[in-house]
């Protein structure tokens, strides 16, 4: 039999507020990571206190890392570098895993043991707008192999930072998010190495993702996604598959900026659009003088109908 181990990386910021919900879903789990590094990401508040509390039950799991407030790529990244295991499964400190991910994950790696990552399907709760979606299911087999993920990735949900199981026997350990990033850092991973392999997903739920407002992520609406600008700066040439992919992020993030009333963020997109796709982006250019609220209304219940 297999003896599957995880290290399970969480970066911290300041979360005081929701770091016991995180911790109590690790140690829910029916298959008990190996170790859990905390990568404190420069907290002035008593988030590192919390997890300390925990430190002294569990004594030898919890690894606390500490460094200068130097974004969460830098911390992702230093988590995944001092990792002891193969498969590193991500983890946001504001978001919680069901009892069954890591079973499921190990399921997944049992049946594709060569892929590049797994996942699952997860539930998006917007507290704001008083929603539960859920997003990741793709087809109805309760484990799929996904062999091009932008294929499946321009029309499914399937990778999120607190979903995703990394196999780095596939990958190098080091700098697999762009450092110096404040947004879209995540999307660029996905792009720059999922590509390269196959990816394990299990539809049934295992995370919950918690849309909440949140100071930083405030003070991030106003920056473009690091992906978009970096496909439109460096003129690079897409497939058809990656073209449909990146189409899918552009588009969400055009009208996310209309809905925050993020005019010359709206615009910058809308210049990224029409270099990366033409004549193609320039139809949305009406979007810009629709009112919000009814971008709000059309996308909530978009959203709903996908229930």
């Amino acid at each position: 039999m297999i003896n599957i181990n995880f290290s399970v990386v969480v970066p911290v910021f300041n979360k005081s507020a929701c770091i016991e919900r995180m911790l109590a879903s690790i140690f829910s789990q029916n298959h008990m990571p190996a170790e859990i590094i905390i990568v404190d990401d420069g907290s002035t508040d008593d988030s590192i206190q919390r997890v300390r509390d925990y430190k002294h039950v569990f004594q030898g799991i919890i690894k606390i890392i500490s460094q200068p407030n130097s974004g969460v790529s830098v911390a992702r990244n230093r988590g995944i570098s001092e990792s002891s295991h193969a498969y590193v499964a991500l983890l946001d400190a504001d978001d919680e895993w069901l009892p069954r991910h890591l079973e499921d994950i190990c399921t997944l790696i049992k049946r594709y043991p060569n892929s590049i990552a797994y996942t699952c399907s997860h539930t998006l709760k917007d507290k704001a707008n008083d929603l539960e979606v859920l997003k990741g299911v793709v087809g109805s087999e309760s484990f799929v192999l996904i062999e091009n993920f932008f294929e499946i990735a321009s029309k499914h949900n399937i990778l999120n930072s607190s979903t995703v199981v990394l196999n780095t026997n596939r990958l190098k350990k080091e700098k697999i998010f762009p450092e110096g990033v404040k947004v879209g850092e995540d999307l660029f991973a996905w792009f720059s190495i999922m590509g390269n392999g196959s990816i394990g997903l299990c539809n049934s739920c295992g995370v919950i993702i918690h849309q909440e407002k949140d100071v930083q992520r405030d003070k991030r609406k106003t920056l473009p996604s690091y992906l978009i600008k970096y496909i439109y700066l460096n003129k690079k040439k897409l497939n058809q598959f990656e073209y449909k992919y990146l189409w899918r992020v552009w588009v969400a993030h055009y009208y996310g900026s209309i809905i925050n009333v993020q005019i010359k963020l709206s615009i910058k997109y809308l210049k990224y659009g029409i270099g990366i796709f033409g004549f193609k982006a320039l139809f949305h250019i009406p979007m810009l003088i629709i009112p919000s609220r009814v971008l709000i209304f059309c996308k909530n219940l978009y959203r709903q109908s996908r229930t």
